[in-house]
């Protein structure tokens, strides 16, 4: 069995869809084993919270989320 790759997400989610894809994508990649996602820019606690329920719909409850300092928005 491959080795997976630890991979942390820093993400700007909510504002766009490229990062949803993006995380889409990586939970999906068997290659890749999600270890953390942080939340960072503008309401990191509403990007946290879209975070929240991506990785509840996909049934990954295991992997932590981490929200930054809300700036702006």
């Amino acid at each position: 069995m491959r080795t997976r790759i630890p991979v942390i997400l820093d993400t700007d989610i909510g504002g766009d869809i490229d990062d949803t894809w993006a995380l889409t994508l990586m939970l999906k990649s068997p290659e890749l084993d999600v270890k953390l996602i942080t939340t960072d820019t503008g309401n990191t606690t509403y990007r946290a919270k879209v975070v929240a329920k991506m990785l509840e719909v996909a049934g990954r409850t295991d992997i932590p989320i981490g929200i930054g300092l809300q700036f702006g928005d």
